[in-house]
């Protein structure tokens, strides 16, 4: 067997290994048994914003696309993925399969690309193996805070097994460590690690210099290709991919006309994505120093030496010790880091994580290559690398076990009596008024509810207030059909408990006086058409 062979045999088996860890992963956090949908407790809070808009595309009728949650007007987040899926269950897949199938190519492809990136920027398949095992199990400092609060002993390391809480999740829970490091940012965000993979992807196809006019224009409709379905697919890696590489190609532009043209090219046919999902006009891009620290330079320090470890640290070291290679590569995502921290593009100040979790990835390739040169270089560096590398992953590993031990949320779908007949018995670009934000049966069945969840809705750019304002007046039964007419709602969805806070209060007197146009469809949920309650000429169209 020859030297070639032996290495394409290792490959293969190092791409199974995360293709099979990929698998576990995505299918391990969403399942569908017995006809029930059952996401893992981590995933149910984001998964209330992806099933709707997955089945707006299978089961409903979505075109042009809206968002489910706030349907009216032109779509505001980046939705490729999510159509993908919904196509893939409207032609017969089942959700799971249809939902984690591409999840686990996307996920398996992006840690593919950082071992490739590190194999072959350095010319050692131990660097990039180094690199992805570095970046799977985070290098923060979180286990300080699970050994503080469980004490330094045995029962505290045995005690990580049966975890089912991440030890710090700021800044939705207790500690200084975000939430954003672990595994549960690309279980929840499902479409993340695909669009990180087509950014690598185009980092390589730069880095890659082709020896032919062929090779150079193959590169050239590659990176076109990519930018143009990153405007659609995940709008925050395409502005990340675009400054990656500007600064790629400008760093090394006589040998990167074909590249700057592909770049060029793939902007300007990235317009209309980037005009048609732009927020509203009232939210605009802002700087906020600082990130999640208490914006003091003290704090930010100390933030991110709690989020980073040496990893920060690590890479600087990496960076001098590192080729010329590793360099420029260093020096095209440090734009990354750097808006992170003084701009923010929503309301929502934790969405820049997307800008750290991709900076991360040329931060682990620098530190592999400086742990195997440490390696390689002595007894002492050797032992230094051993005393390095655990510190480097341990927090990773603590917070594996939350995943692994997860339980499981139950939301009928094929045998709820009120999705059913929500799909059987209303048009599928049905509008309804809903008093209920989660596990909608209405969103179930493919079909749009007015007013969504708000911290969706915000941080996709939608203006809350006055939609707000008008679907608690429509639930008090004020202008009830002039409103409902010219929001061109058709049904209304509600159940008469007593509603949470974030809830509307509903006028149960109003309601009750059209007792004989009252759905019971079963889960206590009842529906009313609008046709049946308001005159002819103020029915919505």
């Amino acid at each position: 067997m020859s030297e070639k062979t032996k290495w394409a045999i290792a490959d293969c088996v190092i791409f199974g290994v995360i293709l099979a860890f990929s698998a576990w992963l995505m299918w391990h956090t969403f399942q569908y048994k017995n006809g029930e949908i059952l996401p893992s407790s981590k995933v149910w809070s984001d998964f209330q914003a992806h099933i709707p808009l997955i089945r707006s595309f299978s089961l409903g009728d979505n075109f042009p696309p809206e968002y489910p949650l706030f349907p009216g007007e032109k779509i505001r987040y980046h939705f490729l993925f999510y159509l993908l899926v919904g196509l893939l269950e409207k032609s017969g897949v089942r959700l799971d399969w249809a939902l984690n199938l591409p999840s686990t190519l996307g996920f398996a492809w992006f840690l593919v690309m950082i071992y490739l990136l590190g194999k072959d920027l350095t010319k050692n398949r131990t660097v990039g193996i180094m690199a992805v095992i570095l970046y799977v199990f985070n290098g923060s400092l979180s286990f300080i805070k699970y050994f503080t609060d469980q004490g330094w002993s045995w029962l505290a390391i045995k005690k990580i097994f049966t975890l089912t809480d991440f030890p710090s999740f700021a800044p939705y829970g207790a500690g200084i460590v975000s939430a954003f490091w672990n595994w549960n940012i690309f279980v929840n965000q499902r479409h993340l690690a695909l669009a990180y993979a087509l950014c690598l992807t185009g980092v390589y196809l730069i880095w890659k210099e082709g020896l032919t006019w062929k090779k150079e224009v193959f590169k050239t409709i590659g990176l076109v290709i990519i930018l143009v379905v990153l405007s659609w697919l995940h709008k925050a890696v395409f502005l990340m991919s675009t400054v990656i590489y500007t600064v790629l190609v400008m760093t090394n532009l006589r040998k990167s006309v074909w590249s700057f043209m592909g770049l060029g090219m793939g902007v300007i046919l990235s317009i209309p994505a980037v005009l048609y999902m732009s927020p509203h006009a009232g939210q605009e891009i802002a700087v906020r120093m600082g990130y999640l620290s208490d914006g003091t330079w003290r704090g930010f320090v100390w933030w991110w030496f709690m989020n980073m470890g040496l990893i920060l640290p690590g890479a600087v070291v990496g960076f001098l010790a590192g080729n010329k290679s590793l360099k420029r590569l260093f020096v095209a995502f440090v734009p990354l880091f750097i808006m992170g921290n003084t701009l923010t593009f929503s309301p929502d100040i934790a969405a820049n994580h997307k800008f750290f979790n991709l900076f991360v990835v040329v931060c682990v390739l620098l530190i592999a290559n400086l742990l195997i040169q440490l390696w390689e270089k002595n007894w002492w560096g050797k032992a230094l690398a051993i005393l390095i590398f655990p510190i480097l992953i341990l927090s990773g590993v603590i917070d594996a076990f939350p995943i692994i031990n997860e339980s499981y949320y139950r939301i009928a779908d094929r045998n709820s009596l009120a999705k059913n007949w929500i799909a059987a018995n209303t048009p599928k670009d049905a509008v309804f008024l809903n008093s209920t934000f989660f596990d909608n049966p209405a969103t179930l069945a493919g079909r749009k509810i007015y007013f969504g969840w708000p911290y969706f809705l915000s941080s996709m750019g939608y203006e809350l207030y006055a939609r707000e304002k008008l679907w608690r007046k429509m639930w008090m039964g004020e202008n009830f059909c002039a409103l409902t007419s010219s929001e061109r709602i058709n049904y209304l969805i509600f159940d008469l408990r007593k509603p949470t806070p974030d809830e509307p209060e509903i006028n149960q007197q109003f309601f009750q006086n059209y007792t004989n146009s009252i759905f019971e469809v079963g889960e206590g949920y009842k529906i009313v058409k609008i046709s049946d309650l308001c005159p002819f000429g103020q029915r919505p169209m």
